[in-house]
């Protein structure tokens, strides 16, 4: 009996599966093959061809399903191998199942590991982002003090603006200390990301051996499976963290095997 605890289901059409308009020129460029093949390549759902057909009629202009069929195909030849899912993963982007069950183990192989990496660096960079922004109020802080100063010296400054100088010297130096800490806060997060981005950049090929590859393996394979077997589902991903997969029904479907 398989488990479907980790199904979420939703009853929405998600608009960032889709791909991008096509504008009058390039449908009127009717490069078809080009477009499945960068369709296929970036790992868009099969309805990709209908939006750009649909974009296209707007401009009067028709859409070569042929070609286009042909182009994915090559480009899902391109993204289905452990060296595109690798790439795949590093860019952070979510895999929707579009590998087929015949390449998907070899696609997951690589597009684990490569998205572990990437959510590593995510944080290392939101660490960053962090410490560079406590270490600018700080910045700040010190250059609303060096300006109040200046104009208290000032022999020409008005009493308005020595009474508004004053006000703002107090208030600087007293958030100077907090600033500071949360600086040495945001620096302490920052080498701790930094530690875990070696240490998961270091152990990524012993990682792919682990117990806890082969269960998301096993489980990211299962939530594609589970998609293909079902009319009703749109297709399954794991874009909202933590490799987890949810399953998009159907905008107006209906499940109706309980299981």
């Amino acid at each position: 009996m398989r488990n479907w605890s980790w199904l979420v289901f939703g009853g929405v059409l998600l608009g960032g599966c889709a791909s991008s308009v096509m504008s009058e020129k390039e449908c009127l460029a009717g490069d078809w093959y080009g477009a499945g093949f960068s369709d296929g390549a970036a790992g868009k759902l099969e309805r990709a061809f209908e939006e750009r057909a649909l974009a296209c009629h707007e401009h009067d202009v028709g859409a070569d399903e042929r070609a286009y069929r042909e182009g994915r195909l090559a480009g899902l030849d391109r993204l289905c191998t452990e060296p595109g899912g690798y790439d795949y993963g590093r860019a952070g982007e979510s895999y929707l199942g579009v590998c087929g069950r015949d390449r998907e183990e070899a696609f997951l192989a690589g597009y684990l590991p490569g998205q572990r990496i990437y959510v590593a660096e995510a944080a290392r960079n939101a660490a960053r982002s962090a410490y560079d922004s406590a270490v600018s109020r700080a910045d700040g802080y010190r250059d609303d003090i060096r300006r109040a100063r200046e104009k208290l010296r000032d022999p020409e400054a008005s009493e308005k603006q020595l009474k508004r100088a004053r006000k703002d010297l107090d208030y600087a130096r007293d958030r100077l200390p907090d600033a500071q800490r949360d600086i040495d806060a945001a620096l302490y997060e920052l080498g701790r990301a930094d530690e875990a981005l070696d240490q998961t950049l270091s152990s990524s090929a012993g990682w792919v051996q682990s117990r806890e590859f082969a269960g998301l393996h096993a489980m990211l394979t299962e939530a594609h499976e589970f998609a293909r077997a079902h009319p009703a589902i749109d297709y399954c991903t794991d874009d909202f963290g933590g490799f987890y997969p949810r399953c998009e029904i159907l905008y107006s479907a209906r499940l109706v095997d309980s299981e």
